[in-house]
């Protein structure tokens, strides 16, 4: 998952230098990555709680011995 990320986030600054070396500006585009990030942080807000929970739950669960 990691590398994954790696090679997206790789992929997206490639992206975003060949449209700097292309002449568009990157300014509004920035701002529009970062309106969208907000816009999705706040649709998932409760997606993502839950996850975070789920996880939480799995690694601190409680042990059950049987004797």
């Amino acid at each position: 998952m990691i590398v994954n990320t790696v090679k997206q986030a790789v992929w997206g600054l490639g992206i975003l230098l060949a449209l700097a070396q292309a002449g568009i500006s990157l300014g509004p585009v920035l701002a529009n990555l970062g309106i969208v990030g907000f816009i999705l942080g706040f649709a998932l807000q409760d997606t993502l709680a839950n996850s975070a929970a789920e996880m939480l739950i799995l690694i601190y669960r409680p042990t059950t011995s049987v004797t």
